[in-house]
């Protein structure tokens, strides 16, 4: 809690240890302490969760930006070659959107690439 800026001596009296005389925490309100322990804002998982559907969407997108494509546009005119299916969960859906986001970065860099001129090396 120090580290998230609370006080020390608050810090030593909420976990029960002997403070000194000179600061009166015993003094404070209950909701005093309270509110020094809710601003903390202590966890123990990290505040932010790694999403990696998310992620996978922001690098593929900067990846086509940089292309002069829009992630979006490509997704929504990308042809499906698999059957209509309903994910089950969550986490199915996640995965089946991060598949297609690669499949369509994988598609759009093979097709630039197959436009580009085959000029062999001059040696």
């Amino acid at each position: 809690m120090i580290a998230r800026n609370a006080q020390e001596s608050y810090v030593q009296y909420m976990m029960g240890h002997v403070v000194d005389s000179y600061n009166d925490v015993d003094k404070l309100s209950t909701e005093f302490l309270r509110e020094v322990y809710a601003k903390a804002d202590l966890r123990i998982r990290s505040r932010a969760q790694y999403n990696k559907l998310e992620m996978a969407k922001e690098v593929v997108g900067e990846i086509l930006r940089g292309m002069g494509l829009n992630l979006d546009d490509l997704v929504k005119s990308y042809p499906s070659a698999e059957p209509h299916r309903t994910p089950a969960n969550q986490e199915a859906r996640d995965e089946q959107q991060l598949q297609l986001y690669l499949a369509t970065l994988v598609d759009t860099i093979r097709r630039k690439t197959q436009t580009l001129p085959q000029n062999p090396p001059t040696s």
